[in-house]
């Protein structure tokens, strides 16, 4: 878990990047801020939109993200509280950490949308949102709390994405010159296809799409991070989004990429083997918290109901 001075810090630095790129931001969600307007972006049959949703039942509850735990199914202490994860995106303490907890050290979180598939629609499928914010006086760099992404239809067979870190090995033919032994790179571009890479902007009550015109699955430019959509006006959330046409063209992998998922699970990188080295995915210095990622929310773009 981040220390809180730096959740002090990063406010103010997200303040201020508010009010240089993206002021005057709105507070009421009757004011005409910028959403995604007709025609949305194309739901699979018999699915909704995230933007379709909130334009036609603004009032209505927040299915989009994940909202029941599986793993764990109590608070665990120490950080450890599993319903931080499903309650939207709020920020600073209110996460469910991947590290060592009173009575747990699998560094594993399991969640689960509740009456709803996740469904395979057209780009990002889904965005996970931790508590990262940019390094103060170094441009563009953040601290870096990395975790691998499964997903299941059933909560038993699980699909992982693909993921590669490039920091040691990066062309998997042995330490070479040009190359590091040194573990934990802070480049997000050494770690390619995991979850708690990029910094949040995205939160219920201070940077949400109803509210403040914030795309949950427009991650925008790292080194811009308030940098608002060309296209649909607008602004970018951050967090780290997920594509299901990523997954690999297996049995499994066709089945979710076809039927969709209900389960995701989210593991700290070094609770796991990385198979270039074949030791555990390394901690990145500075990072704050040398045990895992701080989850915060997983919000799915396309839903459907399940009968």
């Amino acid at each position: 878990m981040k220390q809180i001075q730096w959740f002090v810090l990063s406010s103010l630095l997200f303040l201020s990047a508010c009010a240089t790129e993206q002021s005057p931001q709105n507070t009421n969600q009757d004011q005409n801020v910028p959403r995604w307007q007709q025609p949305y972006p194309a739901a699979p049959d018999g699915c909704e939109s995230f933007y379709q949703h909130y334009n036609e039942n603004p009032q209505s509850p927040n299915t989009y993200y994940a909202d029941t735990p599986i793993l764990p199914t109590s608070d665990l202490g120490n950080y450890g509280n599993p319903l931080l994860a499903t309650n939207g995106a709020n920020g600073s303490l209110d996460v469910y950490s991947l590290r060592d907890h009173d009575s747990d050290t699998t560094g594993v979180l399991v969640l689960q949308w509740s009456g709803h598939t996740v469904c395979n629609g057209e780009g990002v499928d889904f965005t996970i949102f931790e508590n990262g914010f940019f390094i103060s006086g170094k441009a563009g760099e953040s601290f870096i709390e990395p975790a691998a992404v499964a997903v299941s239809l059933d909560g038993s067979t699980w699909v992982n994405f693909p993921v590669d870190y490039k920091g040691v090995d990066s062309d998997n033919d042995g330490i070479s010159e040009g190359e590091t032994a040194d573990p934990g790179s802070k480049s997000y571009k050494d770690w390619i296809g995991f979850a708690g890479i990029f910094p949040t902007l995205y939160n219920e009550s201070s940077h949400s799409y109803l509210s403040h015109g914030a795309d949950p699955f427009f991650q925008g430019d790292r080194l811009n991070p308030g940098a608002v959509n060309p296209e649909t006006k607008l602004l970018a959330s951050g967090g780290d989004s997920f594509d299901l046409d990523a997954l690999p063209d297996t049995t499994e992998g066709n089945a979710i990429k076809t039927n969709g998922f209900r389960y995701i699970k989210i593991t700290r990188a070094n609770k796991m083997t990385n198979l270039d080295t074949n030791a555990a995915y390394p901690s990145v210095p500075d990072s704050m918290d040398q045990s895992g990622a701080d989850i915060d929310a997983v919000y799915a773009r396309y839903l459907k109901a399940i009968p």
